[in-house]
């Protein structure tokens, strides 16, 4: 199923800084997520994107499907990793003493803190 809303995730960090917002990142993040969320009609559960030629089990195949959920049940969450490691990468670019690095540096500890979670 294909969202109507098309984000593209790589570049949430650039148009976070680059907007000047000053929503705290978490919430900007969480905010991005749900935007694009796509609910299952049948059961109202958040739905995930999978490869073209993923196979579904068959619908009466309850083993099968809790097999699947428990599998997949970490995909639905966010996973903050990628925007940590961004921010160590963007944290080598900017001088120490700068208002740049200090926003990276406590955005950082905020995602670090957030991931933990």
């Amino acid at each position: 199923m294909k969202h109507t809303k098309s984000i593209d995730f790589s570049g949430l960090m650039e148009e976070y800084y680059a907007s000047g917002t000053q929503q705290d990142i978490i919430k900007y993040i969480n905010k991005a997520f749900q935007e694009i969320r796509v609910v299952c009609p049948n059961c109202k559960n958040q739905m995930l994107q999978v490869h073209y030629d993923f196979e579904v089990p068959a619908q009466h195949d309850l083993k099968s499907w809790k097999n699947l959920q428990e599998n997949m049940s970490s995909k639905t969450v966010i996973q903050y990793g990628t925007y940590i490691h961004w921010h160590q990468l963007e944290l080598q670019k900017v001088a120490e003493n700068s208002i740049t690095f200090k926003e990276l540096q406590l955005n950082l500890e905020k995602l670090v803190f957030e991931s933990k979670m």
